[in-house]
Formats: structure tokens, sequence, C-alpha cells
């Protein structure tokens, strides 16, 4: 099955199971990775869970990231990829700026881990898209890579 159709299954069975559930399961234990799919729609699959800090709500993350489209296009990556040249470096986001997708997809994880989130559109950047690298309503997947998270007591003020 093509990466665009497993990915779309799965958002299928997503949604479904979001209409009826009452919230995400607890994260997956230590070497057990798993995929759990939020109420939102949103797939979240840890590749590799972890050891450091656990990553809370508004942290500010320092991360390597790959953005795709659902067809595999590279959008956006810290590192080179394909035919995308990378950024060439890490980058830092206060998790509040971010997409709500990452608001919800990033807290929980902890540093040294990567994780997979398949963010829905309504998640993401929605009917608007942001012309030219992502279209109108464009399901979203990115491999984040967890390297620090400063929680929102201990982040240095701008």
């Amino acid at each position: 099955m093509p990466r665009g159709d497993a990915i779309l299954s799965i958002l299928t069975l997503g949604a479904a199971v979001a209409s009826c559930a009452p919230g995400p399961e607890p994260g997956p234990a230590r070497g057990d990775p798993q995929t759990l799919i939020h109420p939102s729609g949103l797939v979240v699959e840890d590749l590799r869970v972890g050891e450091g800090p656990l990553c809370e709500p508004g942290s500010t993350v320092t991360v390597h990231y790959t953005g795709e489209l659902l067809d595999g296009a590279v959008f956006d990556s810290t590192r080179p990829v394909r035919d995308h040249p990378g950024r060439g470096r890490s980058m830092t986001f206060d998790l509040n700026d971010m997409i709500a997708g990452w608001r919800e997809g990033v807290p929980g994880m902890r540093v040294g881990g990567e994780r997979r989130l398949v963010i829905p559109s309504h998640l993401a950047y929605g009917e608007t898209g942001r012309p030219p690298r992502i279209p109108p309503n464009a399901i979203l997947v990115f491999t984040i890579e967890l390297l620090d998270a400063q929680a929102p007591d201990e982040a240095p003020a701008p």
C-alpha cells in the first residue's frame, strides 16, 4: 500500500475512533512505541521514546524535524532529505507559537525521543494552506526529534 494511502487509512480510522474516545491514552512505556489517535484526529507515533526530561505544554523546544505532505513531498526540514536541502541546523520554538498539531502532539515527548505526527488540516493551516509549499486543506506529516525542552517557567526571556 502506498505511504499516502496508509496514512489516509489511519486518519479515517482516527476519525471513527475520535467520535467515541474520551481522550488520548497514556503514553507508551519506555521501549514499547505505539500509535495513539487523539479525539481531534491527530495521529501520534513514537518512533523512539526518549529518556530525558518530559516536554510540557507551552515549553520552548529545540528540535530536528521534517515536514511532508501526504504524497511524501518535503516542504521543510532541518536536515537534508531527498530533494530538500534542509536548514542545516536544529530549530528552537515556543510551542505556544506553533500550529495546533504541534501544541497537542509534542508535549509528552521526552528529550531524546523521536515522534511522527500526522496532523489533520484543521490542526495545521486549514483552508488557507501556506502557499506555495502547503496547499489548502493539507494533511501534514512531521517527524520530530526532541533535542531539548524548557518548561514555560524555565524558558529564558526573549
